[in-house]
């Protein structure tokens, strides 16, 4: 079983723990094949709860497992608690004790399935990354920590839930015995050892005399014509990419097409967000509830909902935007003065655009070819990013004609983001890339 353990005082608390009810007598015959154990006695003396852990630590940590801790503050309560790398530590606690199989580090996507399942039949308090909870882990920590301070939780009360240590199990025997076999071995294995390294180091001083030979040489000149030739496609390919002409209008319509289709409100919700990334060719919407009593289960109704039952994050719609085309423009002009260009005419009819410094574009031979034949990059042209952002009446109508000015020259856009939508008062941010070649 996965397990985690937290710093607590002078104790360490563990995360998920094999709990099991049985019978007292049961639990005391199965305790005796565990090295780390607890019992814990119910409440009418004939059942009591036993928990089992592996691997937490030196023997000498006072081990105390966290959801009988959390029971003591919480009887009845769920724990929601990321540990990160999609992780999640779930523990569902019923008359001061976690239930059994409901003591796991499992991931987020299970942790929350379960979560609605419990939150259906149970009830109690809702403990860490939760809406609506009553309190974060660390809150809950605190909380026990100051009591034992106060002594409104006495020594009693935490030995009552520490873990016992056994003896060296069986198992434990045999892995040392196992270990000291193998010191014993590794005596004869280091002279048969140094044997081996010997004879493979004639080998390798063989195979360094056969590089040297007429046949092994035309392998090498075959390798080397081969990589040219790849890297000469590579530099083709580049230079058209270049010239393939501007795609900034057909992605600005494509987006209006999603965003001039979205209603003021579905259901209660209004859209907060549209986001069209075209490097992935998706349009995503952000939904908020509109009022109040905005009805949660309404979510799975909204258009193309990704995440109706993700309760914690706002509702996502998703759609695919289609392949752009692209409109001939010319990659001859330098950088510099499409940059000088732009920025004149935005200085004088629209803020907030903004052009990027000009970086080079180059394609870089492989390191072997580099060294065997000299090859040099190659200098393909230059990029530079743009962007343009505001909000209000004016901005909006002169939006696509800024957008019409960077479309005369190769270009792209990368990003289209609007808050507000379908509001009067929506805010735009396009973002993308222009690019010139360079004629060698």
């Amino acid at each position: 079983m996965v397990s985690n353990v937290l710093a607590f005082g002078q104790y360490k608390l563990v995360l998920g723990v094999n709990w099991s009810l049985k019978t007292t007598a049961e639990a005391k015959d199965e305790a005796k094949k565990a090295t780390t154990f607890l019992i814990r006695k119910g409440p009418d003396g004939n059942t009591a709860s036993l928990a089992t852990v592996e691997n937490v630590g030196s023997k000498s940590a006072k081990l105390i497992p966290a959801g009988a801790l959390i029971g003591i503050l919480h009887p009845e309560a769920i724990v929601f608690h990321p540990l990160g790398d999609d992780q999640v530590w779930l523990c569902a606690i019923s008359r001061g004790m976690p239930l059994p199989g409901m003591d796991v580090i499992t991931t987020q996507e299970d942790a929350k399935k379960q979560v609605q399942m419990l939150a259906r039949s149970a009830s109690g308090s809702l403990i860490g990354a939760l809406t609506g909870a009553a309190a974060s882990l660390d809150q809950v920590l605190a909380t026990a920590d100051e009591r034992i301070k106060s002594k409104l939780i006495t020594k009693k009360d935490l030995a009552e839930i520490t873990f016992q240590r056994a003896g060296i199990s069986v198992k434990t025997v045999v892995l040392i015995g196992l270990c000291l076999s193998l010191v014993a071995f590794a005596g004869f294995g280091a002279v048969r050892y140094k044997s081996i390294i010997a004879e493979r180091k004639k080998l390798e001083d063989a195979a360094k005399r056969a590089l040297q030979s007429e046949a092994e040489r035309r392998k090498i000149e075959e390798r080397l014509n081969k990589l040219q030739a790849d890297y000469d496609l590579k530099v083709e390919q580049g230079r058209k990419s270049l010239e393939s002409g501007s795609s900034v209008r057909s992605r600005w319509e494509s987006c209006e097409l999603v965003r001039k289709a979205l209603p003021i409100s579905m259901y209660g919700f209004k859209p907060e967000k549209l986001t069209c990334n075209f490097s992935s060719h998706k349009a995503s919407v952000e939904w908020r509830p509109g009022q109040l009593n905005v009805k949660h289960s309404d979510r799975s109704r909204l258009p193309m909902v990704t995440n109706a039952m993700e309760f914690e994050s706002p509702a996502l719609s998703e759609w695919t935007i289609p392949e752009e085309s692209t409109e001939q423009t010319s990659t001859d002009i330098p950088m510099d003065q499409i940059r000088f260009d732009i920025g004149t005419w935005a200085a004088s009819y629209i803020k907030g655009f903004a052009v990027g410094k000009a970086e080079e574009l180059k394609v870089a031979p492989p390191a072997e070819l580099r060294e065997a034949r000299q090859a040099r990059p190659v200098v393909l042209g230059h990029k530079a990013t743009w962007s343009v952002q505001g909000s209000g009446t004016e901005f909006l109508l002169m939006l696509p004609t800024s957008l019409g000015i960077v479309s005369k020259y190769t270009s792209e856009i990368s990003e289209i983001e609007w808050l507000r939508p379908s509001d009067p008062g929506r805010t735009a941010k396009v973002h993308g890339q222009l690019f010139s070649s360079t004629k060698q």
